[in-house]
């Protein structure tokens, strides 16, 4: 922190300039340097983390067969770490702290956004403490608060119409959180993040991938909740075929020229007719297929 320095205000009063006001109280939370300092300083962290992993002298842990070793988790206002139950790799985790100079502990995993972080299998008994509120809330309602003549009932078309057309835009709840959780199967498809794809798909999709998975017997929240979006995904989704050698039970390869890199119409004059030939020719072929094999 020896490179911060402190800015100072003044104040403009009546055309005149008074006095050098230096805040005493340092950087806040929501100040905007803040992020920049904190992953500076996690780097240092990490660093050091990862040059004793490099040693073999602390050890991640791995929630699956193929799944790759986790040591730590690191976020704005919480940090997990993983390493193996021995004294050894304790006390090194110790000194890494002590020279991260800061040591943060907690009991329980706490609140995130008002919600628990932890959910379990006991579902209705987490997230029982949401109904006590919402009835607490509408115990204290009354006909008088509302209107003359009481609640007056509104079909769903009406409410989650538009305010532009006389609705309230009042979402669907169930639709709106398969949307959310559907963006988490599509980054598990496309590898947007290497790492959690790699976890997911070692502990969840083992041998397959989410598009061909089956539910199971694997009955865990996460599971299902990200299995109940496949079909959304599906809908949604296009398969690109570059030269088709990935492509089970279909020669794509066949049909594509390979000295020009572009489809092979005398084979699809052969093959297709002159509608399913014009889609075809459409489908772009990615300049990189010509380096696969």
């Amino acid at each position: 922190m020896t490179c911060i320095k402190t800015i100072l205000y003044s104040f403009l009063r009546d055309g005149e300039v008074f006095g050098d006001v230096r805040p005493q109280k340092g950087i806040r939370q929501g100040d905007p340097i803040s992020p920049f300092l904190y992953i500076l300083c996690v780097e240092g962290m990490t660093a050091i983390i990862r040059k004793y992993e490099e040693c073999g002298m602390l050890h991640g842990g791995k929630i699956a067969r193929g799944a790759p070793s986790i040591s730590h988790f690191l976020f704005a206002d919480d940090c997990y770490f993983f390493f193996r139950a021995s004294v050894l790799e304790a006390r090194i985790m110790q000194t890494i702290l002590q020279r991260y100079e800061w040591v943060g502990e907690t009991d329980t995993p706490g609140l995130y956004l008002g919600m628990p972080m932890c959910v379990g299998k006991n579902k209705a008994e987490v997230f029982g403490f949401l109904n006590e509120r919402v009835g607490n809330k509408l115990k204290g309602w009354s006909n008088k608060e509302l209107s003359k003549d009481g609640i007056r009932w509104a079909s769903w078309e009406k409410l989650s119409a538009s305010i532009h057309g006389g609705g309230l835009e009042v979402r669907n709840l169930k639709i709106f959180n398969i949307a959310m959780l559907a963006k988490q199967g599509w980054r598990i498809l496309n590898k947007d993040n290497p790492l959690v794809s790699a976890i997911m798909k070692a502990r969840y999709f083992p041998g397959t991938d989410f598009l061909n998975a089956s539910l199971g017997s694997n009955l865990r929240n996460t599971r299902c909740s990200i299995m109940a979006t496949q079909e959304a995904v599906k809908v949604g989704c296009r398969r690109r075929i570059r030269n088709g050698a990935d492509i089970k039970d279909i020669t794509v390869d066949s049909l594509i020229d390979m000295e020009s890199g572009g489809w092979d119409y005398d084979i699809q004059r052969d093959i297709f007719n002159a509608r399913d030939r014009e889609l075809i020719m459409r489908v772009p072929i990615p300049i990189e297929r010509k380096n696969e094999s």
